[in-house]
């Protein structure tokens, strides 16, 4: 990169930082600048030759070997000072060693063992010792995996290509024995500055040699200590390396506090957005304009998420005579529906109310506005979606974005003969059973279907009770407090695919307004989807 590149760069650094990964882009490209030699006000003189001379006597004394044959870099097309020269990483380390393998627990009781996260959870590129666990150890069992201050620790794999080699530094101020665990590979080289050579294998450069190193086992992407030694490294001479060092943490510290006002500033749009939402709910009107507060794609899923939790706690309605109590909308189980309203848990018992209500509105448990609960079919299905009338069966992902997908469908195996009780039909109000952690339970009202679709066995069909709207059911069970109950009672052992019982989506807290107030709040929320669904539009054109 030249000197009219990192000019351009500044001039445009502030529409960047608005960028997805602006900050991250802008970052690398300093770091080219740097590789380049044009961050440091003038070359030293020295002689990378004399460095290197010195790490192979190092290396000798400690009875180390050397020769670490290179990767070819000639594809990645590098050109550096005339005073700088590319080695392999592996001659100028003296430690590259995996972590323990030793079994974390959480009684407080043997050597601090570092989370694989400490690497990746601070800005600046340093290690973040307090995110740890422990390790019952002896000293000698302990001594091999300990880190030293400017240590470089790096991802040795990851389920994200982004994170795999990636190095953070242990920071000076290292108190007693902590350890790497077997996620990790610890750095440590000899007469080189570790804060150069982190920003080094951080670079375009050192991360394209990862990237076409790097290989996929069990669903991992992973790098080892022999392809990391063979990295190609550009290195300068020592009072230079310090110089880029120093020029870059001081440049990625102005970045941060950039990126910080930059957030500061969106949170701050986000509230007055907030605001104005609830004005237009409560009056109409509104003296911000909503427009020009929302800016990008992020602005509107706030937004959106705002719109939910202002509308479920009272904040787009207010009460009239005529509505009459929220407790007439609930039937309880002595009427037709499933529970009583009294809040329970999974295990039956009683709980607190998760926040404070309108004065005509109650907490009930989700059971005591149902009348039923219908489980969908698994049947032999092939991988592509139902054509014409043929028959299909639902994928958990129709249910799972908040508008249902029907397009979201496998065609049923010829010879399966389909249960036509379980046709969705329009105004079904359906949940998922079985999905990720962040989607499980949540749940849509459909509107207009294809017929001859039929309900998976992971989609349940809610019944409600004739005084309730089923559209802000849907809401109030999409909402915070309904979230943390799934949260909170789902089970599975994996994160990609939880389960909640019946049982649990019945003892759901639902926060619920009188049948009046239920139907303008779901006509208020409409009215803002279709207005932050036009904005979502736009800013995507």
């Amino acid at each position: 990169m030249n000197s009219e590149s990192l000019r351009s760069i500044i001039e445009q650094l502030d529409d960047l930082v608005r960028m997805p990964s602006g900050i991250e882009e802008v970052r690398r490209a300093l770091v080219d600048v740097a590789l380049s030699g044009r961050l440091v006000s003038s070359t030293s003189g020295e002689s990378v030759e004399e460095l290197l001379a010195n790490i192979a006597a190092e290396k000798a004394s400690l009875g180390l070997k050397g020769g670490v044959t290179a990767l070819e870099v000639s594809k990645y097309d590098v050109l550096l000072p005339d005073n700088w020269r590319l080695v392999a990483l592996g001659d100028i380390l003296a430690h590259c060693r995996n972590g323990t393998s030793a079994s974390p627990n959480d009684i407080g009781q043997g050597f601090p063992l570092l989370r694989i996260s400490a690497g990746t959870s601070r800005r600046d590129g340093f290690v973040e010792l307090s995110d740890h666990k422990f390790a019952a150890m002896t000293p000698d069992e302990a001594a091999p995996y300990a880190v030293r201050p400017g240590d470089l620790l790096a991802c040795r794999f990851n389920g994200n290509l982004h994170y795999v080699g990636k190095v953070s530094q242990v920071p000076a101020d290292v108190e007693g024995v902590i350890l790497h665990p077997d996620k990790l590979i610890c750095l440590r080289a000899l007469v080189v500055s570790h804060g150069y050579l982190r920003h080094v294998i951080n670079s375009n450069f050192v991360r394209s040699q990862i990237e076409s190193v790097a290989a996929t086992t069990a669903g991992n992407i992973g790098i080892n200590g022999k392809q990391l030694k063979a990295l190609a490294i550009p290195l300068a001479p020592l009072a230079e390396q310090a110089e880029i060092a120093a020029r870059l943490d001081e440049l990625f510290a102005l970045l941060d506090r950039l990126s910080d006002q930059y957030s500061e500033a969106n949170e701050a749009r986000r509230v007055l957005s907030r605001c104005a939402l609830r004005e237009l709910g409560e009056t109409g009107t509104t003296t911000l304009a909503l427009e020009d507060l929302v800016q990008t794609p992020d602005d509107v899923k706030a937004l959106e998420e705002a719109v939910l939790e202002l509308a479920v706690r009272g904040h787009f309605s207010t009460y009239e005579p005529c509505d009459g109590s929220a407790g007439e909308g609930v039937a309880g189980s002595d009427d037709g529906a499933l529970d009583s309203a009294v809040l329970v848990d999974a295990q039956g018992n009683q709980i607190d109310a998760p926040y404070t209500l309108p004065g005509s509105w109650r907490w009930v448990a989700f059971g005591s506005v149902l009348t039923g609960i219908e489980a969908g079919w698994s049947p032999s299905a092939q991988s592509r979606p139902k054509e014409a009338e043929e028959w299909g069966v639902l994928k958990v992902s129709a249910c799972s974005w908040g508008e249902f997908k029907p397009s979201e469908n496998k065609a049923l195996m010829p010879g399966e003969v389909p249960r036509t009780h379980l046709e969705v039909q329009s105004g079904d109000f359906l949940i998922s059973r079985a999905n990720t952690s962040e989607l499980v339970g949540r749940s849509v009202v459909v509107g207009d279907t294809p017929s001859h679709l039929m309900l998976s066995d992971k989609t349940l069909r809610l019944s409600v009770v004739a005084t309730c709207n089923s559209r802000y059911l849907n809401l109030a069970n999409l909402a915070s407090a309904a979230r943390a109950h799934y949260e909170r009672e789902a089970t599975g052992t994996s994160s990609s695919m939880k389960n909640v019982s019946q049982r649990v989506i019945r003892r759901t807290p639902i926060p619920l307004p009188p049948r009046g107030e239920q139907d303008r709040i779901v006509s208020t929320v409409q009215r803002f989807s279709d207005l932050l669904r036009r904005l979502r539009t736009e800013l995507s054109s």
